[in-house]
């Protein structure tokens, strides 16, 4: 599979709404910034239907409806306001991160909200990041609570080494989309483990040096096919988390790469505690990228 296929839709977690509506607006522009469908997505919770043989059917009938009911719903507002998008949708009976997984496939961009209610209730950030960001295919943007306007800002693309490149591919797509620029963060600390300094200063100059040259190769492999695209390189030094966090607040998205390790027991991986940290965190939307 190519490492950074090209995206087809957005799929759209919807929960309750309004609580929906960052995510659900933020995937709109996003479909109709890339000209492809958007695929609502609602699951529903059966589980008090199984109670009683006998109302069960009923129950699970109405259960389903207000989904359906939600669906369209969240599909008018987005009519409304993006009249020309294709819109589909659909409901499922499975759990909700096992109904997102389903729903996606690479050529994906899976958006979701950074809190849940009601069908989305288990995609709390931490769930998200073990049982959806850990085993998707595709991209996830995890959305928060409306995003600043995006016009002039650059989006941030966090770069920890050369695995990254399909990281760094995404970033520069997404930026052209909106001709924004790109802004190219890798971070390095000067403390070794068991917390000794790094004795010499030469020492430490040539290893920042090794740092820039590694963000720079990363980059370029990555940018191919946007030869074009403002790419700002910045090296800093301290913890990755922090300094992505930090410049978040003048971004209008964040792009960070996440390992692909494999299904292992589809719902109990976690990600890093880098981007741990930036979903719970980051001034702005964050999309989190399977690498490897």
């Amino acid at each position: 599979m190519d490492d950074s296929p090209q995206v087809q839709e957005i799929v759209v977690g919807v929960d309750a709404l309004p609580e929906s509506g960052p995510a659900l607006e933020w995937g709109a522009a996003e479909a109709r910034h890339r000209g492809c469908l958007l695929r609502l997505v609602h699951a529903v919770d059966l589980g008090t239907a199984t109670l009683s043989r006998r109302a069960s059917a009923g129950a699970t009938g109405l259960i389903e409806q207000s989904g359906r009911d939600l669906l369209a719903e969240a599909a008018a507002q987005v009519a409304a306001r993006h009249p020309d998008l294709e819109i589909a949708a659909a409901v499922s009976t499975d759990e909700p991160a096992a109904a997102l997984l389903d729903a996606t496939g690479p050529y994906s961009l899976l958006v979701i909200g950074s809190r849940g209610r009601g069908g989305f209730s288990s995609l709390l950030l931490g769930s998200v990041s073990r049982r959806v960001a850990a085993h998707t295919e595709c991209p996830v943007v995890v959305v928060h609570a409306p995003p600043a306007p995006a016009q002039g800002l650059s989006v941030l693309v966090g770069v920890l080494g050369e695995q990254d490149v399909p990281v760094v591919r995404f970033a520069c797509a997404t930026a052209a989309l909106r001709g924004a620029p790109v802004r190219a963060l890798h971070t390095w600390s000067a403390v070794a483990d068991a917390g000794h300094m790094v004795p010499l200063v030469d020492s430490l100059d040539e290893e920042e040096r090794e740092h820039t040259a590694l963000l720079s190769r990363t980059v370029e492999a990555g940018r191919g096919d946007f030869p074009r695209s403002q790419v700002v390189l910045d090296v800093v030094g301290g913890p990755a988390a922090a300094a992505l966090v930090e410049a978040s607040a003048h971004a209008s998205l964040l792009v960070v790469g996440a390992p692909r390790r494999g299904r292992m027991g589809r719902l109990g991986m976690h990600l890093g505690s880098v981007v741990h940290a930036v979903l719970h965190h980051a001034h702005c939307p964050v999309a989190v990228v399977p690498v490897g």
